[in-house]
């Protein structure tokens, strides 16, 4: 009886044997196949993932580090040369000219505004629109502002003048324009944003059914003191 047992259990065993001797190398290398994709899974992504995040990280920091070094440079760079501006400043005939256009100086207590409406005027008509009305206020209505700051002194003394600047004197101008649409009016505002005559738009009233236009305006004039 035992030895029928044995005999089963080997003939049982043996298929089994040759299995394992016919394939041993493809289980081998399965196994070896195995064990290193656990290991990478287990040990070696965890570690590659963590490396990886860090070079990324490390890009980023970088990269903001750059541009905040690359604003600091510019912002160093208009710094530099804005003290260089300041440093060589200095006001000549030709500047003298052209702050009179922008800012004209009084007469006293006159205000002459012929060259400014005339101004304004002939910028409505490039524009394109027409203009139906423009009004001004004169002397006693006119607003004085803070006293302007002083220029930088000069590296070379500018031309004499014996009417020192103390303040700035604003006027009011009132304007209707007839013909408006969407094109002119921003055509007017940009000429007048653009005109190198000192002027500020203060409010727009706008109607679209009439296409007339109502700006309000003002304007600066130095204020010599000659007769102050």
């Amino acid at each position: 009886m035992n030895q029928l047992l044995n005999d089963k259990f080997k003939n049982g065993l043996l298929p089994l044997k040759d299995f394992f001797i016919k394939y041993y190398n493809w289980l081998l290398i399965l196994s070896v196949i195995l064990i290193l994709s656990s290991g990478y899974l287990l040990l070696l992504k965890p570690k590659y993932n963590s490396v990886t995040k860090a070079i990324n990280d490390n890009k980023v920091l970088r990269s903001v580090m750059q541009e905040n070094y690359i604003d600091r440079e510019n912002y160093f760079n208009e710094l530099t040369k804005l003290v260089d501006t300041y440093k060589s400043y200095a006001i000549g005939p030709e500047d003298i000219k052209r702050m009179n256009f922008i800012l004209p100086a009084e007469k006293g207590d006159y205000i002459d505004t012929t060259n400014l409406l005339a101004s304004i005027e002939s910028l409505i008509k490039t524009s394109g629109l027409i203009l139906n009305s423009l009004d001004v206020s004169y002397a006693k209505e006119i607003e004085k502002l803070p006293p302007f700051p002083s220029a930088p002194a000069a590296n070379s003394p500018a031309p004499a003048d014996e009417n020192t600047l103390k303040d700035i004197n604003k006027i009011s101008i009132n304007a209707s324009v007839m013909g408006a649409n969407y094109n002119g009016l921003k055509n007017l505002l940009n000429l007048i944003e653009n005109n190198l005559r000192l002027i500020d738009i203060n409010d727009i009233n706008f109607s679209m059914d009439s296409e007339t236009v109502s700006l309000r305006m003002s304007a600066y004039y130095m204020d010599s003191g000659a007769n102050k």
